[in-house]
């Protein structure tokens, strides 16, 4: 059996990922063959992301019970992610030069709660910095927060939403998580455009191929996303 730390360090090599940033995501993992939360082995794979390595040639079934190559499986989603980051599909674009203003008490909540936003990031793929602006826009970091319309918690996931991301949105960890996989989710749904991304969040994604994939005329949905999209470019500076 090949060592842990030489996997990690050819698994680090392989795709140019710090090895430290690879043993910070194993912290929070699984042991191999283990499923639970939806997240798989040492470095706590999104079960979502099976399919993928299934149509690159490599067996789900390898990426769950094999240590090593869920450690490979892992870095290169980081690879891959940051690729993305890098080519522009999560850029804020337009917004990036607008101010923005966070009050005292909110940053302090941001704080205490940057390290599961940290993780959540590292689990489904989803800049951290994105998943904290729709915190702090739709939530101000209030895990109590109940909206009129009965969205829930931190990143106000509506019930619906949340059974069917299967987890508890009154669990402020798990209602991260669970907006940050919705997150991820939408991205896909709409080709990674970030607008879009945002008003399907929003106003859901039936709204948004409703109204021929353009933001809808909602004037909540589209005060929301230039909101978002201008915390998220103050955010990545």
């Amino acid at each position: 059996m090949v060592p842990i730390a030489a996997c990690v360090a050819e698994a680090s090599a392989a795709y140019h990922v710090e090895q430290a940033r690879i043993a910070a995501i194993m912290q929070n993992g699984l042991p191999a063959g283990v499923e639970r939360g939806g997240r798989i082995g040492p470095m706590g794979i999104p079960e979502q992301w099976l399919p993928v390595f299934e149509m690159m040639g490599i067996q789900a079934s390898d990426v769950v019970d094999d240590a090593c190559q869920n450690i490979f499986a892992g870095t290169w989603i980081i690879a891959y992610v940051a690729s993305l980051q890098d080519s522009g599909v999560y850029s804020a674009g337009a917004y990036s030069q607008r101010p923005v203003r966070i009050s005292a008490q909110v940053a302090e909540r941001r704080r205490a709660w940057g390290a599961v936003v940290q993780r959540a990031a590292a689990l489904t793929g989803v800049p951290a910095a994105l998943i904290d602006a729709v915190i702090t826009v739709e939530s101000g970091y209030q895990p109590r927060a109940v909206s009129s319309a009965k969205a829930i918690g931190m990143m106000q996931l509506m019930p619906r939403t949340a059974a069917m991301l299967g987890g508890d949105p009154w669990d402020a960890e798990q209602n991260i998580l669970m907006g940050s996989r919705y997150l991820a989710q939408l991205g896909r749904q709409f080709n990674g455009d970030l607008q879009l991304t945002l008003a399907a969040y929003n106003a859901g994604p039936a709204a948004v191929t409703r109204s021929g994939y353009r933001i809808p005329a909602f004037s909540e949905t589209r005060a929301y996303v230039p909101k978002v999209l201008t915390l998220y470019a103050a955010l990545q500076r």
